[in-house]
């Protein structure tokens, strides 16, 4: 015998809410030719992911949800990184995806605000960015991040098995492309 369990679209929140275990229960009756019955309980159990970023490479350390690279010469690069994490025991796809900025059409006269002007001259250039890795699979639960000093007395101690639930940590570097127009 086999039991398959229907599972609803992940995008249909009637059917699937956005929780993150959602279980659902089901009765299997069999019929004997003796005219005997017997009941077997069915349980499904949904589970969706739930990643999170870390700007700064270690949990006991929070920061705002921004990567900043200050100032940058236009013969020059920065580099940073952030970290995904897996908080569910799920392996989740995850990707990054270029979002074109939309500038606001309507500007009220004389209550523009410095971001506003700011965002009215900016280019809007997804080339200046470069991620060394853009999508991928992570499984669950990440281990914690966290800086542990390692030196002679600590040796690194590889562990394939281990390592496998580490976060995903994704550089990110920005270089600014100049055009020359002649």
């Amino acid at each position: 015998m086999e039991i398959k369990a229907l599972l609803p679209d992940p995008k249909n929140l009637e059917e699937w809410p956005i929780n993150l275990v959602n279980e659902k229960n089901g009765k299997l009756i069999c019929y004997f030719e003796n005219g005997e019955s017997q009941e077997y309980h069915l349980k499904t159990v949904l589970k969706r992911p739930r990643l999170s970023l870390s700007f700064t490479g270690n949990d006991a350390i929070e920061s705002i949800n921004l990567v900043d690279f200050g100032s940058v010469n236009c013969e020059s690069f920065k580099k940073s990184c952030i970290f995904i994490k897996n908080e569910t025991d799920v392996y989740s796809d995850w990707s990054i995806n270029y979002r074109k900025f939309t500038v606001k059409s309507l500007h009220g006269y004389g209550t523009t605000t410095k971001d506003e002007k700011e965002d009215l001259e900016m280019s809007d250039d997804p080339d200046v960015f470069l991620f060394s890795l853009t999508n991928g699979i992570i499984p669950g639960p990440s281990l914690p991040l966290i800086n542990i000093p390692l030196g002679p007395g600590l040796p690194k101690v590889d562990n394939p098995e281990r390592d496998k639930f580490l976060p995903v940590k994704i550089e990110i570097m920005f270089k600014v492309i100049t055009y020359f127009i002649f």
